[in-house]
C-alpha cells in the first residue's frame, strides 16, 4: 500500500523551472520519482519567482494552507542580487525564523542550500564583473565599504557557508547545493535550469528527500 505523502516546495522561479516544457518541469519530475518509490504524493510547488528570504516569511501561511507533510525549502539565491546590500545576517536571520515556524507547526523541513552566482548576462561583458569583483574583494579587504557588497569574495564566502550554520542551528537536513552538477545545463540567463538540469537536480533531490523522511 503506497505511503500518503504531502510535500511542498517554497522556492523561487529557478523551482518554478521557466522555459521548461510542463512535463520536464521539476514539480512534475520529483512527483515521479517520490511515487516510483512507494509514495502516493500530493505535491505543491508554492514557489514564486522574485522571491527571496524576507518575502519567504510571507508566504508560510499560504503553505501551511495546505497541510504538507514535508517543506523543501529552497529560497536564498535572489538575494544575492541585490549587490549593494550587504544582506548576509538579515537573509540568514529570515530562514531561520521561517524554519522555525514550520517546524512549530509540525512539518518536516528540507533545506535546499544555494550558492552565490555571478550572471553574466552577455558574455560580452563577463571581463567588467571580474573587474569589479577584484575591485570590490581588495576594497573589502582594506577594511572600505565596496561599491558592490555582493560582488566580493568576502561576501560570497559569508553567503555560501550560511545554509550550513542554519542546518546546525535548527537541526535540519541540508541539501548543501541545488545547483550542484548542473552547470553546463542552464538556460541562456545562466540562472535557470534547462530540462537537462531539471533532470540533474531531481536525481540528487530524490535521494536526500527519501533518507530524511523514512520513519
Amino acid at each position: 500500500m503506497a505511503k500518503e505523502l504531502r510535500f511542498s516546495i517554497l522556492g523561487d522561479s529557478i523551482m518554478r523551472c521557466p522555459g521548461v516544457n510542463y512535463d520536464q518541469k521539476l514539480r512534475v519530475q520529483l512527483k515521479a520519482a517520490l511515487e516510483r518509490e512507494g509514495y502516493a504524493v500530493a505535491l505543491r510547488n508554492n514557489s514564486i519567482g522574485t522571491t527571496g528570504a524576507q518575502k519567504g516569511l510571507t508566504r508560510i501561511d499560504w503553505v501551511l494552507k495546505y497541510k504538507p507533510d514535508v517543506v523543501l525549502l529552497a529560497i536564498g539565491g535572489n538575494d544575492t542580487l541585490e549587490p549593494e546590500n550587504n544582506n548576509v545576517q538579515a537573509v540568514e536571520d529570515d530562514l531561520g525564523e521561517i524554519i522555525e515556524k514550520f517546524k512549530a507547526a509540525n512539518v518536516v523541513v528540507l533545506l535546499a542550500g544555494t550558492r552565490v552566482r555571478h550572471v553574466y548576462f552577455k558574455w560580452r561583458y563577463t571581463w567588467r564583473m571580474y573587474v569589479k569583483f577584484l575591485i570590490n574583494s581588495l576594497l573589502e579587504a582594506f577594511g572600505r565599504k565596496p561599491f558592490f557588497h555582493a560582488n566580493s569574495l568576502q561576501y560570497e564566502r559569508k553567503f555560501n557557508g550560511l545554509f550550513r550554520r542554519l542546518a546546525d542551528k535548527h537541526q535540519v537536513p541540508l541539501y548543501p547545493n541545488l545547483a550542484e552538477g548542473v552547470r553546463k545545463h542552464m538556460w541562456h540567463d545562466l540562472y535557470h535550469f534547462n530540462a537537462l538540469g531539471v533532470q540533474t537536480v531531481v536525481k540528487g533531490l530524490t535521494p536526500f528527500i527519501l533518507n530524511n523522511i523514512k520513519g
